[in-house]
């Protein structure tokens, strides 16, 4: 597989969230944030690459921070369907969030929240696939946490 730049993985990261279905159930639960602030409309989720993701097992690819960020690890940028699973999951994620708040990662709402944002690749989209390139990738970024890799 080929890797997928940091600005390419972004525009994927706005595509996705600005997907009809995800929108309409982002608009669908605004009723329920009546007097906070309004995904989509008051504030757009961000995506950040890190480096390191730490207060996860290492084999981590991405988190959700409620529903305004997303967090990815820079070694699963190495193979593009990869990261964009990833992407979709860590959507799902956001959606969730929004849509039920604080509810199991993993639960019945994620998995609707996750046919919202890809229906026809979610259950491939609950986990990510290891690869020879990734796990090298991936292990090049443990051993230099600081060093940025470019793709």
């Amino acid at each position: 597989m080929k890797p997928i730049s940091r600005t390419a993985i972004k525009k994927y990261f706005t595509e996705t969230l600005q997907k009809e279905s995800v929108t309409n159930t982002i608009r669908s639960a605004d009723y329920k944030h009546h007097f906070s602030p309004k995904m989509l409309e008051d504030y757009m989720p961000r995506l950040t690459i890190d480096s390191k993701i730490t207060g996860f097992h290492k084999r981590v690819a991405g988190y959700a921070s409620g529903s305004t960020e997303v967090h990815i690890a820079q070694w699963i940028l190495t193979n593009d369907a990869e990261a964009k699973a990833v992407v979709r999951h860590e959507v799902a994620h956001l959606v969730q969030h929004y849509v039920n708040g604080d509810t199991q990662a993993h639960g019945k709402e994620f998995t609707s929240a996750l046919k919202v944002v890809s229906p026809r690749s979610w259950r491939k989209d609950r986990h990510w696939y290891d690869s020879p390139e990734v796990a090298k990738a991936r292990k090049e970024c443990e051993k230099n946490p600081n060093k940025i890799y470019l793709t």
